[in-house]
């Protein structure tokens, strides 16, 4: 995966909205904030974070948010390619980790 993509969810999720960046530590430039290497940092930042807050104990539910977030491409990547899409995700409790996120 790609810094574009990254920054891609990040805009998805509206972490960029959460971002504070003291602006005279960047030359004055508000670009940073929709820099796209900046965001796809950000968002590896994030799911790092959630990991690291919550340890190994969280990884099958972090899995699961990130596999949600995935699907959607997925599901366009394969039926791009085979014309076939996936079937329906089974049905998911709503996460404790990320309530803010709407997953």
């Amino acid at each position: 995966m790609s810094n574009r993509f990254y920054a891609h969810l990040s805009r998805t999720l509206g972490l960029e909205a959460r971002l504070k960046v003291h602006l005279q530590d960047c030359n004055g430039s508000s670009s940073v904030v929709s820099s796209e290497r900046v965001l796809g940092g950000l968002f590896e930042a994030y799911v790092a974070g959630v990991y690291g807050e919550y340890g190994p104990a969280c990884f099958a539910e972090l899995y699961t948010w990130f596999s949600r977030l995935m699907r959607p491409y997925f599901v366009d990547i394969s039926s791009q390619i085979a014309g076939i899409p996936l079937p329906p995700p089974p049905p998911s409790p709503p996460s404790t980790l990320l309530p803010w996120a709407g997953c």
